[in-house]
């Protein structure tokens, strides 16, 4: 997916919505709107999705990568997500637990890059 045509909109709310999925069985929500987190500022939010598109998918909070949602991402940093879901192996959850971001992709307990 190209982030090229995403991106924050400069004095209104955003109205983005799309799901993507992946050959690793997992996909991504990706929405933008007044009522996700960030989307008054015209950020996005991000869930991981178990399923292949056929209308039988749910938000999958075990992945390890987080256990909510992602909010207020940038298109930098959305791309960043969507690496990592694609990155997912398609047998379940990464070993370990939860994946630390880099402390430049960090995010605070609302959601919020820090």
């Amino acid at each position: 997916m190209s982030n090229d045509n995403l991106g924050p909109i400069a004095g209104m709310p955003c109205e983005y919505r799309r799901r993507e999925f992946y050959p690793n069985g997992y996909g991504a929500s990706i929405v933008c709107h007044a009522g996700s987190y960030g989307g008054r500022d015209g950020l996005f939010e991000v869930a991981v999705l178990r399923g292949t598109g056929d209308g039988d998918c749910r938000i999958a909070y075990d992945t390890g990568l987080t256990s909510d949602v992602w909010g207020y991402l940038e298109p930098r940093e959305l791309a960043g997500v969507l690496g990592q879901i694609m990155a997912l192996p398609p047998d379940g959850p990464l070993p370990g637990g939860p994946m630390h971001l880099a402390s430049d992709d960090a995010f605070d307990e609302n959601g919020r890059p820090v």
